[in-house]
């Protein structure tokens, strides 16, 4: 029996934009079409394309529990984009 890869993530954990400001992090990943090329198990190779935007959504607006008050739980949604 042969094994493959079915999917592939990566993700990094980056410093705060305080140590690393967004228009430095951006820099490193310019807006643009990327290709992706892939051969699968089977030898068959596979290629695709993206476009990258800069585009980020609004983060949430927190709208409870108020500013310096304290809480025993917090539960957070966000309903996406405005």
């Amino acid at each position: 029996m042969t094994y493959g890869l079915t999917e592939l993530f990566t993700e990094s954990s980056e410093p705060p934009f305080t140590e690393f400001p967004l228009d430095q992090f951006k820099a490193l990943f310019p807006e643009g079409e990327y290709r992706f090329v892939a051969t699968r198990i089977d030898g068959v190779e596979m290629v695709g394309s993206d476009m990258l935007t800069h585009n980020f959504p609004a983060g949430p607006e927190i709208l409870s529990p108020v500013e310096g008050s304290r809480v025993a739980t917090t539960t957070w949604s966000w309903n996406g984009p405005r």
